[in-house]
């Protein structure tokens, strides 16, 4: 299912559509984590009290 589409902006900036947000409950100042599952990545929010810190693609 696609929930949105965005545009990368100068330094590689984009918005999250609201969608996204909505079904991720995102609040300022949240975690996002990137992950590749099947050849996609995927957005998911990092609810991790620890605050782990993921290896870089």
């Amino acid at each position: 299912m696609i929930y949105g589409i965005s545009k990368l902006y100068d330094k590689f900036k984009t918005t999250i559509p609201k969608k996204v947000r909505e079904v991720l409950e995102l609040e300022d100042g949240d975690e996002l984590i990137y992950s590749n599952k099947n050849g996609a990545v995927v957005l998911t929010k990092n609810i991790d009290d620890k605050k782990e810190r993921f290896k870089p693609l």
